[in-house]
C-alpha cells in the first residue's frame, strides 16, 4: 500500500480543537482522492470525492470566518493582556486571511473544474495539486492563528 500523498503534521495544528479536527478531515478527503486516483475510479467518483473536499473547505472557511469576527469583535481582556492580543490579531493579518478563504475556494473550484473536464482524471494526479493548496492555505495564513489561540480563549466555537 502506498503512502498518503498528505501525512497530518502539528505544523498544519492551530491549537483550535476544532480548527484542528476539520484540517484533519481536509487532509483525510485529499488523501481520499489520491486513492481513488491510484486505483484509477471514474470521473465521477474522483468528482464526488472533491466535490465533499468542497463542502469540507467551505464549512472550515466559514467556521474560521466565525471565530476570527468573534475575536475581533469581543472587549480586550485585562491590559496585560492587551498586548500579546494585539500582536497576535495584526500577526494573523485579519482582513487577509479572511480575504484569503475566497481565493483559496476560487482554486479549489478551478481544480475541480480540471477534473471534470479530463479525459483520465485518475492519470491528472489532481491529489498533488490539492496536498499543495491545503499546504499552501496553511502554511500562509493558519500559522498565524497558533499564536492568537496561545493568548484568546474562545470557548465552544
Amino acid at each position: 500500500m502506498e503512502a498518503p500523498v498528505l501525512v497530518w503534521t502539528d505544523d498544519f495544528a492551530t491549537g483550535h480543537k476544532g480548527l484542528d479536527e476539520e484540517h484533519r478531515a481536509l487532509v483525510a478527503a485529499i488523501n481520499d482522492i489520491n486513492a481513488a486516483e491510484r486505483t484509477l475510479q471514474s470521473t465521477e467518483t474522483i468528482t464526488a470525492l472533491a466535490r465533499r473536499l468542497k463542502t469540507l473547505a467551505e464549512r472550515h472557511y466559514q467556521h474560521e470566518n466565525l471565530i476570527l469576527h468573534t475575536i475581533n469583535s469581543s472587549p480586550l481582556p485585562k491590559k496585560g493582556e492587551r498586548q500579546a492580543i494585539l500582536k497576535a490579531m495584526v500577526d494573523a493579518s485579519l482582513s487577509d486571511h479572511l480575504a484569503s478563504h475566497g481565493r483559496s475556494l476560487a482554486r479549489l473550484n478551478d481544480i475541480i473544474r480540471d477534473i471534470r473536464s479530463a479525459l483520465r482524471p485518475a492519470e491528472q494526479n489532481v491529489s498533488l495539486e490539492l496536498a499543495a493548496w491545503f499546504v499552501a492555505h496553511v502554511n500562509n495564513h493558519d500559522i498565524h492563528l497558533k499564536e492568537v489561540f496561545k493568548v484568546v480563549q474562545i470557548g465552544t466555537l
